[in-house]
């Protein structure tokens, strides 16, 4: 794609957001990837009724967050992979030193 990362992730954002989820990946080359994101915000336009735009926004995004971080939405949010083993926050109070193990 572009040689400007700021370029480039402006790009697989617009694409996201106006022509179809899944825009990202098929632009880095993903293309079976992108095309399965693509053809759930299809379904979830069609299924979800009024909760169309939720399920499409929810389903670009994760299109999105795996082709600038090759994870889903849902490990993004857990942090840096490896950072706390799958835990949400770290042992002990906010503020004290851990535990020595």
């Amino acid at each position: 794609m572009a040689d400007d990362p700021v370029l480039s992730n402006g790009i697989k954002l617009l694409g996201e957001a106006f022509v179809i989820p899944g825009s990202s990946l098929i632009l880095e080359g993903r293309v079976g990837a992108g095309l399965l994101h693509g053809v759930l915000g299809i379904a979830a336009t069609a299924i979800l009724g009024p909760l169309a735009p939720v399920g499409r926004i929810l389903i670009a995004a994760n299109s999105y967050s795996r082709s600038l971080s090759d994870r889903n939405i849902w490990e993004v949010r857990n942090g840096p992979p490896g950072s706390h083993s799958g835990e949400m926050h770290p042992p002990g109070r906010p503020g004290q030193p851990p535990k020595p193990s």
